[in-house]
C-alpha cells in the first residue's frame, strides 16, 4: 500500500484498478483504466472498505 500525504492507495496486482481515500476531505475514489486513460469516480466509505478487504486478501501479495 502506497501513502501519499493525505491518502490512501490501495492498488489492484493486475494495475486496473485503484482505490483512493483522502484523509483530507474524507472522500473515497475508485480508478479503473479505460484505454489510457484512469476514470475515477466517488463510492461510498463501504464500498471502500469491502473492496479494501479484497484487495489485502489477493493471492501471492507480500504485506
Amino acid at each position: 500500500m502506497k501513502k501519499q500525504p493525505g491518502f490512501v492507495v490501495l492498488q489492484a496486482e493486475n494495475g486496473f484498478v485503484r482505490i483512493t481515500h483522502d484523509t483530507n476531505t474524507g472522500t473515497f475514489r475508485m480508478g479503473f483504466k479505460s484505454g489510457d486513460n484512469i476514470q475515477w469516480k466517488f463510492i461510498s466509505e463501504s464500498l471502500y472498505q469491502q473492496m479494501a478487504k479484497e484487495l489485502a486478501h489477493q493471492p501471492g501479495k507480500s504485506s
